[in-house]
């Protein structure tokens, strides 16, 4: 996981690098200039004034101008405060009714509130019938009620959006397992190998971070979360195409649990058929065709067991 701090759990939605100037027609503000989505967010994770700047390192003042509409937070700013909450950075611009995180919580809107918390659930299990282990994925509260349920349908092929940057879409009839394990469970036996990213997740910011670390250059990074990228990949001995494979590839993993990752050429194409997936339970798809860097690939559909799209490169192509 990558932290700011031993306190903070990160996370990351990209931010392609937007202006200070930019902020004003997008912040969530009051008709007196106040940042209500800020205030909001700190009542619902019951994290005062105080305690964010103290998170941040600046001045309980500099919060409440952000708050009260005489100042307005950078990049750098925006990043760290979504990483404290566990949130996109879109969450903390936009006015959407449900905030997804990473912290394990999940709380329903209140009297008068309109934020819904959809926190940190536990993992789901796919074991795909030609692999010995299966794969996992953190997935929040609603994702498992939606599974839950999906997993039982007549459907074919199942589309969630899990907490490690992956969207997925998964033909159950190459599925030899589900598994749903709860944070409060114990491991499955002689079948937990988690990938450096697959337990809890990081939120959407810290994947756009590893992205800029990758493609774009540090100039956008907070300090603490790009020292964070480099223990991370340190502990883990990840390499390039390791960190590629999660925020910028394309992966294709068949019935015999083989894997191929190419890069798309245009992520829409790959947003359309995610949009558009009910067209393969209820129509006779018989390719799902590929646009990539490295060619056109046609995929039986019947032999793909996974589809993993990474989440930071979906959103930023709409």
């Amino acid at each position: 996981m990558l932290c700011l701090d031993y306190t903070l759990k990160s996370s990351i939605k990209q931010l392609k690098i937007l202006t200070t100037t930019t902020y004003s027609s997008i912040l969530q503000l009051d008709s007196r200039g106040n940042m209500l989505r800020l205030k909001e967010l700190r009542a619902k994770f019951n994290i005062t004034q105080k305690d964010l700047a103290k998170r941040l390192q600046m001045s309980q003042q500099a919060i409440a101008k952000w708050e009260n509409g005489t100042a307005e937070p950078s990049v750098k700013n925006l990043r760290e405060l979504a990483v404290i909450f566990g949130i996109s950075v879109d969450n903390l611009l936009c006015d959407s009714k449900t905030v997804k995180t990473t912290h394990f919580c999940s709380y329903g809107p209140k009297k008068n509130e309109d934020i819904e918390i959809d926190g940190f659930w536990g993992n789901l299990g796919v074991k795909i019938k030609g692999q010995k282990k299966s794969r996992w994925y953190p997935i929040t509260q609603k994702t498992y009620e939606y599974i839950y349920i999906a997993i039982q349908n007549e459907n074919k092929w199942i589309n969630i959006e899990t907490l490690n940057n992956k969207y997925l879409l998964i033909n159950k009839t190459n599925i030899k397992k589900f598994s749903l394990v709860e944070e409060a469970c114990d491991a499955v036996p002689d079948d937990w190998d988690l990938q450096w990213d697959a337990y809890d997740g990081n939120c959407d910011v810290a994947y756009d971070c590893l992205y800029d670390y990758l493609c774009e250059g540090t100039e956008n990074i907070p300090e603490r979360l790009l020292q964070g990228i480099k223990d991370v990949i340190k502990n883990n001995n990840l390499s390039d195409y390791d960190l590629e494979k999660s925020v910028c590839l394309l992966g294709v993993i068949d019935a015999d649990g083989q894997e191929e990752y190419m890069f798309p050429n245009l992520w829409s194409q790959i947003q359309e058929l995610f949009d558009w997936y009910e067209e393969l339970n209820e129509q006779n798809v018989s390719s799902i065709i590929v646009e990539a860097d490295e060619g056109d690939f046609f995929f039986n559909s019947n032999e793909v067991a996974v589809i993993e799209a990474p989440i930071n490169q979906m959103k930023n192509d709409k």
